[in-house]
């Protein structure tokens, strides 16, 4: 596993490691140029974000993905930066308008500028449309114009094949990515972590906090003393409760459960 991109000099290791392999996965794409139709960019960031991977996705323009020949992107006329990107995203009508998030990166690489798209990994999966996205400027080769994102479908990236932009994932990647949402493919402990970024969904009840939405997962300090808080201990406080105006010391233990059976977290508390 590569470690999650911190900075240049890592994407640029990152980029040269992914090379090395020779071929592509469900968390990184080759492209030798930047789309030309909106609609094929649209559809490779929705599969890229789809993604059952727990790390960030990269699809990487000026590599010839059959050779892996670096031949960068300088010269293309399709290329687009950050703000291009947030505001293309943003004209098209994602369900709950919640939509990819997307780091548009450049690094140089023999000699070359090599364009780098890290797609974010986050639980809001799956994203989908709820209104067609129409490329109007698009044209095949047999002349045909427009190129359309369909509303309701879900796209995904499994291995290094992306849904057909005219298709729709397998039942099983969609339920995946719905579990992804709601945290059901995280051990008890990586969903927690999860859980414990929403403390506004948190509720204390007789001592005890619960998540409203997951009420298994529990929260609870014991004090010394069975709970008798004239009884605490008090001996031999730390040292900067003398420079506090309460220069009392209470100990306790803080004990997070999972089916109030399992500890999945415990650790030693003193105020």
């Amino acid at each position: 596993m590569i470690k999650a991109v911190m900075d240049e000099l890592e994407l640029v290791d990152c980029v040269l490691q992914l090379i090395a392999t020779g071929r592509e996965d469900d968390w990184w794409d080759f492209k030798e140029c930047h789309h030309e139709d909106k609609a094929a960019l649209l559809h490779d960031i929705i599969c890229m974000a789809n993604s059952r991977s727990t790390r960030d996705g990269f699809i990487i323009f000026g590599i010839r993905d059959k050779t892996m020949e670096v031949i960068g992107c300088e010269n293309d006329s399709h290329r687009r930066n950050q703000q291009i990107i947030v505001d293309f995203l943003h004209s098209v009508k994602f369900a709950g308008q919640i939509r990819p998030r997307v780091e548009v990166r450049t690094v140089q690489l023999q000699g070359h500028e090599i364009d780098v798209f890290v797609i974010k990994n986050t639980h809001d999966t799956p994203y989908f449309l709820t209104e067609d996205y129409f490329d109007k400027q698009y044209k095949s080769r047999c002349g045909r114009e427009g190129k359309k994102v369909l509303a309701s479908h879900i796209y995904c990236r499994v291995m290094d094949n992306n849904t057909p932009i005219d298709g729709n994932a397998d039942l099983i990647e969609i339920e995946a990515l719905w579990k992804k949402r709601f945290g059901l493919l995280q051990t008890p402990l990586e969903q927690l972590s999860i859980l414990l970024d929403e403390p506004e969904l948190w509720t204390e009840e007789e001592g005890i906090y619960y998540h409203r939405q997951f009420p298994q997962f529990t929260i609870r300090i014991t004090w010394d003393a069975d709970d008798e808080p004239d009884l605490m201990h008090q001996e031999s406080p730390e040292f900067y409760h003398f420079v506090q105006t309460d220069k009392k010391a209470y100990y306790g233990m803080l004990r997070i459960c999972h089916y109030g059976t399992k500890t999945l977290f415990e650790h030693s508390s003193l105020s």
